[in-house]
């Protein structure tokens, strides 16, 4: 498991997590337009500088902990460590996810990498 710091703020850090490459989320970033990049930082920016966004149409809890943030066109899979640290396990698009049953294997991906992190920070 790659971790990595993508944004410090006032209230919350935010981590990268990935299952193999380092650059998995900065990848998906990457190939945004430039329009979603900005979508993107704006809402990793106001949760890093200013805490939870209580705005369901820009963030919910979707299962078990596990959370989205919501852009108009990019879902972005994440939830929080003790320590005020949001840690981000990856993003799609929107159109990738179009029916609820879309959604499960993100969600189970998101777990996954959760308990891989629980795991590793307590040996």
């Amino acid at each position: 498991m790659q971790t990595s710091t993508w944004l410090r703020g006032a209230r919350f850090d935010i981590v990268l997590l990935s299952e193999t490459d380092q650059r998995e989320f900065e990848s998906f970033f990457e190939g945004l337009t430039e329009a979603d990049q900005k979508q993107v930082d704006a809402i990793l920016e106001r949760m890093a500088d200013h805490g939870p966004i209580l705005n369901e149409e820009k963030s919910r809890e979707l299962e078990d902990g596990i959370r989205e943030f919501k852009t108009r066109n990019v879902r972005i899979f994440w939830f929080y460590d003790e320590g005020r640290v949001v840690l981000i396990s990856h993003g799609r698009m929107k159109n990738e996810l179009t029916k609820k049953s879309r959604y499960r294997p993100e969600i189970d991906r998101a777990k996954r990498l959760r308990n891989r992190w629980l795991t590793k920070k307590e040996k």
